[in-house]
């Protein structure tokens, strides 16, 4: 129901076992694909402040943002829905998904992930794992991913490099600054999170006290978006904002990098590191980041 389940699962070597995932889920590439059991009410063609003023409105309404296609679920009879009890506006309830469960002919068994910082999203491996009998694969995992973050901060320590003050924009209109494991990931790439607090939720902030906390270096990543869109809302805030002026600002691909807590926040890391720090890594790839200034 969610994609850092269908990351998760994946990448402890599960993917066969998956026979439904979220409208918003990507397979890894060679798979086939599977039934999409979730839809959306949101425009998300749209422009950020249209988007941001649809999920408002339908949040005063009561209007749910995600729609679970019932039937579909059903005829798949699975053993065990994954979802997440972190976010309404980033995929379908908790609640919704234990009520069409409850509802199923065989209950299938409801886990739900809402890691919030990095050691959660590493718990949530292991519980995923856990459910599907996978512990020693789910052990192997999060020791690649521990080790790709200590290799980071040594080349870090070993140059004791300097640390760069950082804003990461998980919305740009109106623009919010990222939480939860995103100052963690900021801090491990080598930087210091100038506007939100590890663990924390993503909040709302206004243009003034964002150029107050005096970034060198932006990163724009709104939630979900893939890094040519993401350019594209970064691009129309320096056209727009002349605080950016001087400052290094790319753009992210905050879908696989940033928004889904799963093993690719680790890639987000890496990514980090190399714009904070680009004498001590290799450039990120295009289709990753891009800069913007």
């Amino acid at each position: 129901m969610v994609p850092a389940a269908t990351e998760i699962v994946t990448a402890l070597g599960a993917a066969d076992s998956l026979v439904g995932v979220s409208h918003e889920c990507v397979l890894a590439p060679g798979l086939a694909p599977r039934p999409r059991v979730t839809a959306s009410a949101l425009g998300m063609s749209e422009a950020p402040d249209e988007i941001n003023a649809q999920v408002a409105a339908m949040s005063r309404e009561g209007t749910p943002l995600f729609t679970l296609l019932a039937a579909e679920i059903a005829a798949l009879q699975p053993d065990v829905i994954i979802t997440q009890g972190l976010c309404d506006v980033c995929a379908v309830s908790e609640q919704d998904v234990r009520a069409l469960a409850s509802r199923l002919a065989t209950p299938p068994r409801v886990v739900s992930i809402a890691g919030s910082t990095l050691d959660d999203v590493f718990n949530d491996i292991r519980t995923i794992a856990s459910t599907l009998d996978l512990h020693a694969d789910a052990e192997r995992l999060i020791a690649s991913l521990r080790a790709r973050m200590k290799r980071v901060h040594e080349v870090l320590s070993a140059a004791r490099a300097p640390r760069p003050r950082v804003a990461v924009l998980e919305w740009t209109d109106p623009p919010f600054a990222a939480g939860h494991w995103v100052p963690e990931m900021v801090y491990r790439a080598g930087g210091t999170d100038v506007l939100a607090v590890a663990g924390q939720h993503s909040r709302q902030v206004s243009w003034d006290s964002l150029a107050d906390a005096s970034p060198a270096i932006v990163l724009i990543a709104p939630c979900g978006y893939r890094v040519d869109r993401a350019s594209r809302e970064g691009r129309h805030l320096i056209d727009r904002d002349p605080w950016l002026e001087g400052r290094t600002v790319w753009a992210l691909d905050a879908r696989d990098l940033v928004s889904q807590p799963g093993p690719r926040l680790v890639d987000g890391i890496e990514t980090m590191a190399a714009i904070f720090n680009p004498d001590l890594f290799d450039s990120p790839a295009a289709s990753s980041a891009v800069q913007l200034m």
